[in-house]
């Protein structure tokens, strides 16, 4: 007999061994769920086996398209349980370059699938699960005139956005 619980965090499966008296604890299944979006034919969440990497990813996606940058991802990254991974087009590259300086022109998702708070396009900032357009516009336009944000919590300070929020998009961003 299996009893299933699910958790966000992670699936815990309890089952019955056969004499039903002893019960044992799986705490990591065998397939994680990662989310892609950006420049690949399928973007979505699939479900891969926990030894995944980010170039397994891709295939399930159908591949990338033409204007697809692979030059900013690390195809050969492990993947991990939520991770967010977006594929960055040459266009959003070469445009995120001739607007930020030397130290801001690199991805602004880390090798974990964060996204970067202070680099992030709008687009970018709307793979975020809770930010759609007016938000991801709300966040930039207070970056221009605020500046970097020096942490997460500084999201605070944007109309619209609070501790709930924050707390529910921290694993998600970086600064």
């Amino acid at each position: 007999m299996n009893l299933k619980l699910a958790d966000l965090s992670e699936l815990i499966i309890w089952k019955k061994s056969d004499n039903m008296n002893e019960e044992s604890h799986e705490s990591q299944p065998e397939t994680i769920k990662v989310d892609i979006s950006g420049e690949v034919k399928m973007p979505g969440v699939y479900e891969l086996s926990r030894d995944s990497r980010i170039h397994d990813l891709i295939k399930l996606a159908g591949g990338v398209t033409e204007s697809a940058n692979l030059n900013a991802t690390n195809q050969s990254r492990a993947l991990k349980d939520q991770d967010k991974i977006i594929i960055k087009s040459m266009m959003s590259a070469s445009s995120e370059s001739s607007e930020t300086d030397d130290n801001k022109t690199q991805d602004s998702t880390k090798e974990s699938g964060e996204i970067d708070l202070n680099t992030a396009s709008e687009s970018e900032l709307q793979g975020i699960t809770g930010i759609g357009q007016k938000k991801a516009q709300r966040i930039i336009d207070y970056r221009k005139k605020h500046g970097n944000f020096s942490s997460i919590d500084d999201l605070k300070n944007v109309t619209g956005i609070g501790d709930k929020f924050i707390e529910s998009i921290r694993a998600d961003v970086k600064v």
